[in-house]
């Protein structure tokens, strides 16, 4: 009996390691694509994350900036209060100059802005 066994697994030694090789290459194919799977959805995540972050972007950043840049540059907007008074803080279209005391405005009507 023990001969009979020797002689099968000795015949069949090669369509074993055949076998092991084979399941090892699927395997190993398997891991790769749910490598690349996992990793494409992740890539497919991250551009949608930015895409909504794109979308939802506070719009209210954009105005705060400015309204700091006005302040700093001590400029006014027609119908915006001065908050203090600084040297030449208005400019009309024409690019004429001219100091608004704090706690004045600038008209808001058109034709009331201009400083000539």
């Amino acid at each position: 009996m023990k001969k009979v066994i020797k002689k099968t697994f000795k015949s069949e030694k090669g369509s074993v390691t055949i076998f092991v090789v084979a399941s090892m290459l699927f395997i190993t194919a398997v891991i790769i694509m749910l490598y690349f799977s996992a990793t494409n959805k992740l890539i497919k995540q991250n551009k949608e994350i930015d895409k909504i972050k794109d979308e939802y972007q506070d719009p209210t950043r954009n105005e705060m900036d400015q309204a700091y840049e006005k302040v700093k540059n001590g400029r006014i907007e027609p119908g915006e209060k001065a908050e203090e008074t600084t040297k030449d803080n208005y400019t009309d279209s024409e690019g004429n100059k001219a100091t608004i005391p704090g706690g004045f405005t600038v008209s808001g009507i058109e034709s009331e802005q201009k400083i000539a």
